[in-house]
């Protein structure tokens, strides 16, 4: 494809910040850092991931639906550094292919991110205490999915799925953490040790983190922890 080629998109907005975001190579910690366990055929497993998410900030809301949006829209491929786009099919084998350490690195790479470009790490914890919300969505899902058990699903009419678990940090709108769980697990344990996950070791552990009455799972009234200086403090970005 020629550099002074023409194209035409209705995502302009979209190409701008693929261009933006190529400029500074966002990516690169992405592909440098998460392996898959899966051989490169024409494009890199990292590469098809980036088509799956290319897709939904196109809009698709699955990953069968990307062959009628990234897929059909070479501008934003182009945009975003890309000479083309992996099939569907293809891409859901790729997440297929993803194991247990991939999950990992995948959070090692995320919390570099939100090192790197968010403002949680520089909050300033000395002078006041950080608002973390913990929000809890039920996900319905098939009965025959992985970890879907028969639990509250809100008003959906299916009745099996698992849960999302988010931590936010309320001041600056920072994802801290995000967990799939099983349907009926408690969220007590899994939200209490993403909070501290991202503690440093050398905290004293001497402050206690003080939690309101737990809201009912699906509503848009998250229990707000308040958690102390000490308790919930950031390593700040390098």
């Amino acid at each position: 494809m020629s550099k002074d080629s023409t194209m035409t998109t209705s995502r302009a907005s979209l190409c701008a910040l693929g261009e933006y975001l190529k400029w500074h190579c966002f990516f690169a910690p992405l592909q440098e850092q998460v392996q898959i366990p899966q051989k490169t055929v024409r494009y890199r497993p990292t590469d098809k991931l980036l088509d799956g998410v290319l897709g939904m900030l196109c809009g698709a809301k699955t990953i069968s639906q990307s062959h009628v949006t990234i897929r059909i829209d070479p501008a934003v491929q182009r945009a975003f550094g890309r000479t083309g786009c992996a099939e569907q099919s293809t891409i859901a084998r790729t997440l297929q292919a993803c194991t247990a350490e991939t999950v990992a690195q995948f959070d090692r790479v995320s919390w570099y991110y939100l090192k790197r470009y968010g403002q949680t790490p520089h909050h300033r914890f000395a002078e006041r205490l950080l608002w973390v919300d913990v929000d809890v969505t039920p996900m319905p899902i098939g009965s025959k999915a992985e970890g879907s058990e028969r639990t509250w699903m809100g008003r959906n009419r299916s009745k099996t799925g698992r849960k999302m678990l988010r931590c936010t940090a309320s001041d600056y709108r920072d994802m801290l953490q995000e967990t799939l769980l099983r349907g009926t697990t408690s969220i007590t344990e899994p939200w209490t040790r993403a909070l501290t996950a991202r503690r440093p070791a050398t905290t004293p552990p001497t402050s206690s983190t003080r939690t309101g009455p737990p809201a009912p799972i699906g509503t848009s009234t998250a229990p707000r922890s308040e958690t102390s200086a000490a308790d919930a403090k950031l390593p700040r970005a390098t």
